[in-house]
């Protein structure tokens, strides 16, 4: 009977600031045992609910363009520190179905569609041609769908609401690609997408059906 040493996969979030701010208990982990399969929480250049921000004291803090390359250097240094440990594989996390934000006080993901072209050096491509609130995932009567209901402690996030994007849309599916691509060009090997359902009548979902 052969046998083969078993593959490992560990799971590891630390909240929306994930390792970064702190990657020594994990390393020291890493270093004592090494999985094959990394999968860490929200360490990626451009969040995927609201793009270049930091949380903060629990309050989201926009970055500037010079703070965001920063923070994707730190997260390519991170991850060369973990493979010199010993992992062979290492993907972060995204949801996509949640956007974060507020579009009336132009807040998360909406202030920093105000302010795509600041970050064209990160490679993220023009602005997508529909404000944010025309991703969103509809009901029949046309009314934006929430995954979350409004008393759900997951719906509100540091103030701001949570928002399901539809995956079929156009608009939405060319910020999910610049997001795919930073973390790929940061040095991950793949990406967990989490959420991958769908209850949307919009008219892209209407066309396809």
């Amino acid at each position: 009977m052969r046998t083969r040493k078993p593959f490992t996969w560990v799971i590891t979030y630390g909240g929306h600031n994930g390792h970064l701010t702190n990657p020594e208990p994990l390393l020291a982990g890493v270093q004592a045992a090494p999985p094959h399969l990394l999968h860490i929480g929200h360490d990626t250049p451009l969040p995927n609910s609201f793009g270049p921000f930091e949380v903060r004291d629990s309050t989201l803090v926009r970055l500037t363009p010079e703070q965001a390359l920063k923070r994707t250097a730190a997260i390519g240094e991170m991850l060369g520190r973990f493979r010199e440990a010993g992992v062979k594989v290492i993907i972060p996390y995204i949801c996509n179905q949640t956007i974060a934000g507020d579009p009336e006080r132009r807040l998360g993901m909406w202030e920093f569609y105000d302010h795509w072209e600041e970050y064209a050096e990160m490679g993220i491509g023009p602005r997508p041609g529909a404000d944010p609130t025309q991703w969103l995932a509809r009901e029949r009567n046309g009314r934006p769908h929430f995954n979350y209901e409004m008393r759900h402690e997951g719906f509100l996030r540091m103030g701001i609401l949570r928002w399901a994007p539809c995956c079929n849309n156009p608009y939405y599916k060319e910020w999910q690609r610049a997001v795919v691509s930073q973390i790929g060009r940061v040095g991950y090997d793949g990406v967990f997408v989490d959420n991958c359902n769908l209850n949307c009548y919009c008219e892209h979902c209407q066309r396809k059906f």
